[in-house]
């Protein structure tokens, strides 16, 4: 639009110039001013379109997984339901010894009864040794029963075994024999058990010229460890560590034999499983000794039992919080439960216990990388 007002004013002063000179040629007609000059409108030149810079794109930083959390804690308090019909806890029945002091190659029990159908027998048997290979019992019979061998020991000369049978049926005025394999000095106990199992539990063994003893793990809530020796070295009266208590002993002191033959047990079944249980004496602590003992485990249908239940943990989509299973934890005290029982996934669970105990209990829930949740409320209870 500038360009164009210039232009005009331009012609204008020509025209002026041209009108007053005399004497032209102009025929009398003034002369004619020229049509201005359309001036071309100026074509706007595009602005560019500015082309944007790119943004570098911030690479993601790898967020971490997180560590397994703890499933929630079951609830509510596990109730403890105690089962309505009366039970048999582990009882000893009949007991009996014989003490064999002239060298033999068998050994025969006192007569005796049991007073109840469905009893575990129990033959320990204790011997000296002469010579050649060490003594071993090869074998016992008696009231009609079918013996097996439960443990032995006979590192140190002499042997200190454990015998055992089922009898399903009550037993009158019988005997039990056991076969040795060489002629020597010996001793013989037989122990019946009510409310016990068909089988022995866990087992254990000691040797040396040392204060005998011997160590297992019970495996069952309510059971009893028992368990014989012999001591080669001297006659020489046990004194067995606190908690335990001698059954039979025989001080052989002759010109046959010089030897003791014990069976000793705890003084009470131990309430729960998992208790490491050690036999033991002293003095004496420099003799040549040998010592088995075994676990008598409590039956299943007939020793005393609770059945706790709780609310299942919620199911949610996070796994790391959804159980895999369930623990029960039992104690003797208040804040002294150990883990007693992995139930599984289940809500509800029946476990055998030692009668007239009193026990504190929770449970927890574990996910799939075994991680427990906190306990539940703890529980107390006594068993019938």
């Amino acid at each position: 639009m500038k360009a164009v007002l210039l232009l005009w004013r331009a012609a204008l002063l020509v025209g002026t110039e041209l009108a007053a000179k005399p004497g032209g040629h102009n025929h009398g007609h003034p002369t004619p001013t020229p049509a201005p000059t359309p001036v071309p409108t100026p074509t706007p030149t595009p602005i560019p379109t500015p082309t944007p810079t790119p943004v570098p794109r911030p690479t993601p930083t790898p967020v971490p997984r997180p560590t397994p959390t703890a499933v929630p804690t079951p609830t509510p308090t596990p109730t403890p339901t105690p089962t309505p019909t009366p039970a048999q806890s582990l009882a000893i029945d009949a007991t009996v010894s014989f003490d064999q002091g002239v060298p033999s190659s068998t050994i025969v029990s006192p007569s005796f009864s049991t007073n109840a159908n469905n009893e575990l027998l129990l033959a320990f048997v204790g011997t000296d040794f002469i010579s050649g290979t060490n003594t071993t019992v090869t074998g016992v019979t008696g009231a009609g029963l079918s013996w097996k061998l439960i443990e032995r020991t006979n590192v140190q000369p002499g042997t200190a075994e454990i015998w055992g049978a089922f009898s399903p049926l009550a037993l009158s005025q019988v005997a039990v024999t056991a076969t040795l394999s060489q002629s020597v000095a010996s001793s013989i106990t037989i122990l019946s058990f009510k409310g016990a199992d068909t089988v022995t539990g866990a087992l254990g063994r000691g040797s040396g010229v040392s204060a005998p003893a011997a160590t297992l793990t019970t495996t069952r809530n309510g059971s009893w460890v028992i368990g014989v020796g012999n001591d080669f070295s001297a006659a020489l009266a046990r004194t067995v560590d606190p908690g335990q208590v001698i059954v039979h002993q025989d001080l052989q002191s002759s010109t046959a034999a010089t030897d003791t033959f014990w069976v000793q047990r705890t003084n009470a079944p131990s309430p729960l499983a998992g208790t490491v249980v050690t036999l033991g004496d002293t003095p004496p602590t420099t003799d040549a000794c040998n010592l088995s003992i075994c676990e008598v485990l409590p039956s299943l249908t007939t020793s005393p039992s609770v059945t706790l239940a709780w609310d299942a943990v919620p199911i949610t989509t996070d796994p790391n919080t959804n159980p895999t299973g369930y623990k029960l934890w039992l104690g003797l005290t208040s804040g002294s439960e150990t883990p007693n029982a992995n139930v599984g996934n289940v809500t509800t669970f029946k476990v055998n216990l030692q009668s007239g105990t009193t026990y504190f209990a929770f449970v927890t829930a574990y996910n799939q990388a075994n991680v427990n949740s906190a306990p539940s409320n703890e529980v107390t209870f006594t068993t019938p």
